[in-house]
């Protein structure tokens, strides 16, 4: 399909080290002008960290603009270059004290593709080995590690809400063909 939407000019608003915010003026689908406003995260990877008797690791972290603590897989944000597998890595080791032998990519998702660029790529990843967490010094982040299938009931009673995590946790259960 066409792209019915047509950009007639982009102007940066408002740029940080982690998200740069631009406004279009757009000639949208119904062929009225109109601005449209993107916000500019790049890209990160997200970790299904899997142990051998099917339990999985949880990040429990106060996020700011929710004003609440939320359950989230291990992940991490990307500069435009940096492979996906490296985020992934780096991510679980920094926040779960986790490294795995086994990878499995699992596609990617748009967390919230009305207004912002960003692509979450899912990994699946087994063999762990426990080693000490790298705390980014921002964050204050508890670890936990629940059963697979309690993480997935979580997701269905609304106690995991992430999108990422959510499509992650669904994707692990499809591809492994796992009973919850």
């Amino acid at each position: 399909m066409k792209n019915p939407w047509k950009k007639l000019s982009s102007k940066v608003v408002y740029k940080n080290p982690w998200i740069r915010v631009r406004e279009d003026k757009v000639i949208r689908p119904d062929k009225e002008k109109g601005i449209y406003s993107v916000v500019e995260l790049g890209n990160c990877s997200g970790v299904v960290a899997l142990a051998k008797n099917n339990e999985i690791y949880l990040i429990k972290e106060y996020r700011y603009p929710l004003k609440k603590y939320t359950l989230e897989i291990p992940r991490g944000a990307s500069s435009k270059r940096e492979p996906f597998i490296k985020v992934a890595k780096r991510e679980l080791r920094e926040e779960a004290g986790v490294t795995a032998k086994r990878w499995k990519n699992l596609g990617y998702i748009n967390t919230s593709p009305g207004i912002i660029d960003e692509f979450a790529h899912i990994f699946l990843a087994r063999d762990l080995v426990r080693k000490k967490p790298k705390p980014d010094s921002v964050e204050n982040q508890q670890v936990i590690k629940v059963p697979f299938k309690k993480a997935y009931q979580w997701t269905i009673q609304g106690k995991i809400n992430d999108s990422l995590t959510i499509s992650a946790i669904l994707r692990v259960k499809e591809y492994l063909e796992l009973d919850c």
